[in-house]
């Protein structure tokens, strides 16, 4: 394997042309936006992000302007940040949960001269060129290879980094291509970096962490990046099994819940004590392919091949990091601040210390303060905060950058990080509290799902005050909870107050590190509550911003929570979409037909905190399209579709012309007259398309049903056509809608028949509003068709009845193939079906 040569690389945009040209073969990134996978090659990129450029340069941006760039991880931000290097500029990377205050102090302050952004953010008028990075035409020819680009130097300003959510005067980490090189160099040095790493990114593109592990580092050894659009479960699983991921970058909060999880599930199945066997076992058993063997069961769900999961954002509870160790992971902890860009220290692979951060990586010094605060110094340290001299001078002291953090180093050379130093709490006594020790014990209480431990202010001095986040079930009194883990805990580090947060969970950064600021803002001596920082009402749930978002309203009308959706003109595909949105983003399967035009703000909210939600889901079944199957089908298909066709259909195809220069996959949409229509289409269609086809069927017909004349009849024609689910119901859209992208993700043309039932009189009929979705969210190309003469062959029957046997009756048909053509994305779903049914009628 070839590797790039960092001798010769200093800037950010050598260091992507390299990579480009070195790796432009391989695959560099997958996305799954909504119902299927999309991926771009390294060469693909380079183009884009060129092409991406190129659109910049004739916008006007010019070397040292800054460009603001908000959206969700995707291989469009990825080719939106490495454009604006390409131009010299410096790019401002925000979150996409950003406030419009926040955004707009950051375009003043930084002087942008354009914001890019993900279609999905929001932003109201800001006075300044916009565009939407997935709205960029794609490439065309060698793009790549000929556009001219400002000279860049290694001091020059790459990027701006601010914290998500800084309120008061927000400071933007100033950080050069030198800062960021010498870290990625580095980096890649201290952890086995290769081309067959195929990572995960879960964690945002505009912090740092995932920026230099999820980005510039993969980017370096030409490894593969999945970018996944939601945390929900079902989605990741997904990833894990069809991308083979043996890579992932996580905060220790992630890796807790994960834990926490799997212990609740073996409790609940009574296997909670043979866990605790299995992992005693596991620990004692040095070799991590074992441990592997014996939590199968585990490993099974995330597709067998996970190796490592680099940890960072927060300090790893000891017990967390080996539960993941004794499954046979390595976890790999790190530490390091947005002025350092990011890492300081990490543990190898044969040099881990439990409990620590590891060891500094190459050119990076640290030293312990007297006071115990970490102190820094390396070439990737930043120079200062933009236009902030005071702020600058604030951290650094004799050329050490101050960390923030308190640690000590421990025989061996490894760190340990205690805490931040302006979170510690200094008792009457002089004695002083680390919150995270605290933390640490009420953590691995039964009934706490995670806790803050602050220092609350009591006339001359603070307090140790816990804040408890309970779980939903839990049954144990606090003060019991309290009263057992001070027994554990040292005199001067006991609890003396404690008080029970009442929101689902605390607010944290993007790394789910806690906002201790404004829990303490929300917590005073007589437990009164205070509103939340930014300027948002303390009621403003994750919920009521996805529907503000999705119907498109302000965040105002929605804390009214008696007002129907009907009052918001909700229609059937803003049903889909907020359905979508909230598996993705708040991991809860709800069903589309229980959310009605008479369903209000409140019903919404009592239905998505359900524990239980019933949702009728197909599981994805890969053996009608396994190769061996799809060769037998094609071999019998010929032997038995013919035949029948001469007898009872003599057929007249037209416009075949139009398909000579199709491939797979292709989406066909037809008027549907009968059950015949299917075997006629697909006599028909030329054998390079019919070869790998799958037909949508009426899953309340064939899969719902018990009875063995439905199953034989369902297993039968997943053989010969194949057929998969597809509800006729919006309230299974979504899961039909997925099953659809799947099958295009293995490369099958589908043939789909719009109008949701056949016609009785044999006229077409109105299109479903998930032609729109499919048609913009599959990104193929789309071919109408029209069929004659079925409803006389088989006439048409009740649309909810099972298949019955019915002797067809000879008669003619023609089945007529329009233009192909696909669909823009910025059309929007509405638009797109109306265009689709006029394409079809024209047909």
């Amino acid at each position: 394997m070839v590797y790039l040569d960092f001798a010769q690389i200093k800037t950010l945009p050598q260091l992507f042309h390299k990579a480009c040209f070195l790796y432009t073969s391989k695959r560099a990134y997958t996305y799954r936006p909504m119902f299927r996978r999309f991926s771009w090659t390294y060469g693909e990129m380079g183009k884009h992000a060129a092409a991406f450029a190129q659109i910049l340069k004739e916008e006007g941006i010019q070397k040292g302007d800054r460009v603001i760039l908000i959206g969700f991880n995707s291989p469009f931000w990825v080719a939106a940040f490495f454009a604006i290097q390409l131009r010299g500029a410096v790019a401002v990377p925000l979150s996409p949960e950003s406030n419009q205050e926040f955004i707009q102090k950051i375009i003043e302050q930084t002087k942008a001269k354009m914001m890019l952004k993900s279609s999905l953010v929001q932003t109201e008028r800001i006075g300044m060129q916009t565009l939407a990075i997935e709205n960029i035409p794609k490439p065309q020819g060698n793009t790549f290879l000929s556009l001219d680009n400002p000279e860049v130097d290694q001091d020059d300003i790459a990027e701006i980094v601010y914290t998500s959510g800084t309120t008061g005067d927000p400071k933007g980490v100033m950080l050069t291509h030198q800062n960021l090189l010498s870290n990625l160099k580095a980096s890649r040095e201290a952890i086995s970096i290769h081309s067959n790493m195929r990572l995960i990114s879960i964690l945002p593109l505009f912090h740092m962490f995932e920026q230099m592990g999820g980005m510039f580092v993969p980017l370096s050894a030409g490894a593969q990046v999945s970018y996944a659009a939601s945390l929900n479960p079902n989605h990741l699983k997904w990833i894990f099994q069809d991308d083979r991921i043996n890579r992932m970058l996580a905060v220790p909060e992630f890796l807790r819940l994960l834990f926490l999880r799997i212990k609740a599930r073996a409790k609940e199945q009574g296997k909670l004590k043979e866990l605790h066997l299995l992992l005693g076992i596991a620990r004692m058993i040095p070799f991590l392919s074992v441990r592997r063997i014996i939590f199968k069961h585990i490993h099974q769900s995330i597709g067998w091949e996970m190796h490592t999961i680099v940890c960072g954002g927060a300090p790893l509870e000891k017990e967390v990091g080996e539960f993941w160790e004794a499954l046979g992971i390595y976890i790999l902890q790190g530490y390091g601040l947005t002025e350092t860009a990011p890492a300081l220290t990490t543990n190898r692979y044969h040099e881990r210390e439990g409990g620590s951060v590891g060891k500094p990586i190459e050119g990076v010094s640290l030293k312990i303060a007297p006071d115990g605060e970490i102190l820094a110094k390396g070439p990737n340290v930043f120079g200062g905060y933009w236009d902030n001299k005071e702020k600058t001078n604030e951290v650094f002291t004799e050329g050490w950058l101050k960390t923030g953090d308190i640690g000590f180093f421990d025989h061996k050379g490894y760190l340990h990080v205690k805490g931040r130093k302006k979170f510690m709490i200094v008792l009457s006594s002089g004695e002083k509290v680390y919150g995270e020790d605290v933390e640490s014990e009420l953590n691995g209480e039964e009934g706490v799902l995670d806790s803050a431990v602050v220092g609350l202010k009591k006339a001359q001095t603070e307090e140790v005050h816990a804040v408890l986040l309970l779980k939903k079930d839990n049954r144990t009194d606090p003060k019991e909870i309290v009263a057992r883990v001070n027994k554990r805990l040292l005199p001067y580090q006991r609890i003396q107050g404690f008080s029970i947060w009442p929101h689902e969970d605390f607010p944290r950064t993007p790394t789910r590190k806690l906002k201790k600021h404004e829990i303490l803002a929300q917590i005073s001596w007589n437990q009164e509550e205070v509103s939340l920082v930014d300027g948002m009402p303390p009621h403003l749930t994750k919920l009521e911003s996805i529907i503000a978002q999705v119907l498109q309203i302000p965040l105002t009308e929605v804390a009214d929570s008696k007002k129907f959706l009907a009052d918001f003109q909700m229609d059937s595909l803003e049903r889909i979409e907020l359905v979508a949105r909230i598996e993705n983003e708040l991991g809860i399967s709800v069903d589309e037909s229980e959310i009605t035009q008479h369903t209000t703000i409140k019903d919404l909210k009592a239905l998505v905190s359900r524990k239980n939600h019933k949702t009728i889901r197909h599981p994805f079944n890969p053996i009608p399209y396994a190769p061996s199957v799809v060769l037998a089908r094609s071999l019998l298909q010929p032997l038995l579709l013919y035949p029948t066709l001469f007898l009872f259909a003599p057929m007249q195809a037209k416009g075949l012309e139009r398909l000579t220069n199709l491939t797979h996959p292709v989406l066909f949409f037809s008027n549907h007259l009968s059950t015949a229509d299917v075997p006629v289409i697909f006599g028909a269609l030329p054998w390079k398309l019919r070869s790998k086809f799958a037909v949508a069927a009426g899953s309340d017909v064939l899969y719902e049903g018990k009875s063995l004349q439905i199953r034989f009849s369902k297993t039968l024609l997943e053989f010969l056509v194949p057929i998969f689910p597809f509800t006729r119901r919006i309230g299974q859209a979504k899961s039909s809608l997925e099953y659809t992208g799947r099958l295009i993700d293995r490369g099958f043309s589908i043939l789909l028949f719009p109008e949701g039932q056949t016609s009785k009189t044999g006229e077409f009929q109105p299109l479903r509003q998930g032609a729109g979705i499919l048609a913009i969210e599959l990104e193929v190309p789309i071919v109408p068709l029209k069929v004659e003469g079925t409803q006389y062959i088989i006439p048409p029957g009740p649309e909810d009845a099972p298949p019955r046997f019915y002797w067809p009756k000879r008669h003619p048909v023609r089945v007529t193939f329009g233009e192909p053509f696909t669909i823009e994305r910025t059309m929007g779903y509405r638009a797109a079906t109306r265009f689709v049914e006029e394409k079809m009628r024209g047909v």
